[in-house]
């Protein structure tokens, strides 16, 4: 995840860890959209996608970047098993 303009990347260990930045950013309304630059099959039941995303709030400069996706097949359906988003 970005940090504040020249702030290195924040990484968290948990998912516990990040709710809190995702819950600032959620208060100001905002628009999610991507783009899949590539999509591979890994297999029967695995996939990799690289996406471009935007996110655009209110008030705020577009932020962009890409994002790597790996799906898995599961009894419920397509899963995101890792996600590494710069």
């Amino acid at each position: 995840m970005p940090g504040a303009p020249g702030q290195p990347p924040q990484v968290f260990r948990s998912a516990a860890a990040s709710r809190p930045l995702y819950a600032d950013m959620l208060k100001t309304p905002s628009t999610l959209s991507g783009e899949t630059l590539m999509l591979k099959s890994l297999g029967r039941d695995a996939a990799v996608e690289v996406l471009r995303y935007t996110i655009k709030q209110t008030g705020q400069p577009d932020a962009t970047g890409t994002t790597q996706l790996v799906w898995v097949r599961t009894s419920a359906g397509w899963r995101i098993v890792a996600d590494h988003t710069t």
